[in-house]
């Protein structure tokens, strides 16, 4: 299948390399351009400008509509099919065909293993599965309603984990260690926190205090981070593993206890 990608970001970028080592003939065209819509054309602009640019290659068909198997597929992880629906109104086969992977720039290729999640009709759904195979990957097939929720699900994962270091980062500003050498201390404990996911899932990745059941350390924590930022950090994601503690094992009454510590204290109005 040719491949024309709209978009030389970083995920169009990565896209079009990714196609070409693989043997797909593909062609990487800026966002605004205004090509044929034959074979399979990637929309890989931001989420905002998907719908105008679905409309201005549907205006650009002739009256005949598009060739024969043609397809338009957008890679917004959190957007449906609506913003292509000048395209389907058209005749074109549409779908959504995202990489579940962070892309810091656009030298970052796509990696092996990673998850496409799809939402498309046949025999759309099918060719995107063969793609998503072939550039090593794991296919899924999402229901349009359900694709807020993944993105959602990718953001916590990927973007929020980088919040978390930044906030540890402060800290040890704190103890007077410079962000940089912070973040390189932090990173192997990342890494092997991972590993140990990758290696024994969900609950048993779980590590740390809260898990051994040692209230007294959450309490010195928490007394350390006073009411900064970072106490309130602290607290929230200590509430939100509770329910990972729980299933580790961890008495009831003991978790009870970590709950009433981590609970923010009440503001007097």
């Amino acid at each position: 299948m040719k491949v024309t990608v709209l978009g030389r970001g970083r995920v169009g970028t990565a896209l079009a390399e990714a196609l070409g080592a693989a043997g797909v003939e593909a062609r990487l065209l800026p966002g605004r351009s205004l090509p044929d819509v034959s074979g399979l054309v990637a929309l890989c602009v931001p989420d905002d400008a998907i719908e105008t640019t679905a409309t201005r290659l549907a205006a650009s068909l002739d009256a005949a509509g598009p060739p024969a198997g043609s397809a338009v597929v957008h890679c917004s992880g959190a957007l449906g099919l609506e913003p292509l629906r000048p395209l389907a109104d058209a005749g074109c086969a549409v779908g959504a065909w995202h990489p579940l992977q962070a892309f810091a720039t656009t030298r970052t290729g796509i990696r092996d293993g990673i998850t496409w999640a799809i939402t498309a009709g046949e025999p759309l759904q099918t060719a995107l599965h063969g793609l998503s195979e072939r550039l090593g990957g794991h296919p899924i097939d999402l229901a349009e309603p359900d694709r807020a929720r993944y993105h959602a699900a990718a953001v916590l994962a990927a973007n929020y984990s980088v919040t978390l270091i930044a906030h540890a980062t402060e800290l040890l500003a704190g103890c007077g260690v410079e962000r940089r050498p912070a973040l390189d201390a932090l990173l192997p404990l990342m890494y092997s926190t991972l590993d140990g996911l990758a290696a024994h899932g969900l609950p048993d990745g779980l590590t740390g205090p809260a898990v051994r059941g040692d209230v007294g350390t959450l309490r010195r924590h928490l007394a350390a981070l006073d009411d900064s930022d970072q106490a309130t950090l602290y607290r929230a994601c200590g509430l939100a593993t509770l329910g990972l503690v729980a299933e580790r094992g961890v008495p009831a009454d003991v978790v009870q206890q970590m709950r009433i510590l981590l609970t923010p204290p009440r503001q007097d109005r």
